[in-house]
């Protein structure tokens, strides 16, 4: 989950079960690959859709802990 390969970002989160999140929504051209796509809990992903979380950061993540590349 966020926050666990990053301290200090979030912390760790101790909310129950997983939703897929797309970095890049579908209404703004965003897909369903992989890359554009981290599990989060409930409480991180509604945070995330409200914007409290930045794209950035979960590009810097899936970058750092899978290499993946965006432009």
């Amino acid at each position: 989950m966020v926050g666990l390969d990053h301290p200090g970002v979030y912390g760790v989160c101790t909310f129950p079960g997983l939703d897929p999140h797309h970095i890049r929504t579908v209404g703004a051209g965003g897909g369903d690959e992989l890359e554009n796509i981290i599990a989060l809990c409930r409480c991180h992903h509604d945070m995330a859709k409200t914007g409290q979380i930045p794209p950035e950061v979960f590009r810097a993540i899936l970058t750092h802990r899978y290499g993946y590349r965006y432009q």
